[in-house]
C-alpha cells in the first residue's frame, strides 16, 4: 500500500510540474499588428511577408529627431526597419541595418498584448516598455 501511495504521489507532482511548464498564450499575431507609441517612441507592426515565417516592421523616436519618414527613402527596410515574430509569450525581432546584412534576434517577452495596450521586455536593452495602440 506504502508503494502505491509513492507512486500516486510521484505522478502528481509530476503531471504538476508538466502542467506548469506550459506556455501561456499572451494576445494574438492579429493584435500585435498596427501602429503603437509610447511617449515619442513609434513602433508598427505589418501583416507584410519578410520571409521566413517573419513580417515587417519599423520603430523610430522622434524625441531623437527621426521621423517615420526617415525610413521610407533609399534605405526602405534599412535603418530603423526590423522583421518579427510572435511567439506564445514573445516576440522575436531582427533588426536591420543599412550598412550591412547581419542580423542578431532578441525574443522580447510580452506580458501584456490586448487590442489597446502592448507590454514587453526587451533583454538586449534591458528595459520594459508600454505602447498604446494608435490605429
Amino acid at each position: 500500500m506504502k508503494q502505491l501511495t509513492k507512486i500516486v504521489i510521484l505522478l502528481i507532482v509530476v503531471v504538476a510540474a508538466l502542467t506548469g511548464c506550459k506556455k501561456k498564450d499572451i494576445g494574438t499575431r492579429e493584435q500585435l499588428i498596427g501602429r503603437w507609441q509610447s511617449g515619442q517612441e513609434y513602433m508598427v507592426f505589418y501583416d507584410e511577408n519578410a520571409g521566413d515565417g517573419y513580417a515587417w516592421g519599423k520603430e523610430w523616436n522622434e524625441g531623437e529627431g527621426t521621423v517615420e519618414s526617415d525610413l521610407d527613402g533609399e534605405d526602405y527596410h534599412g535603418n530603423g526597419w526590423f522583421r518579427w515574430k510572435k511567439g506564445s509569450d514573445y516576440i522575436t525581432i531582427v533588426a536591420q541595418l543599412s550598412i550591412s546584412e547581419a542580423e542578431a534576434a532578441v525574443d522580447c517577452e510580452i506580458s501584456v498584448l490586448t487590442d489597446e495596450t502592448l507590454t514587453f521586455y526587451n533583454a538586449r536593452r534591458k528595459q520594459t516598455k508600454t505602447f498604446t495602440k494608435i490605429r
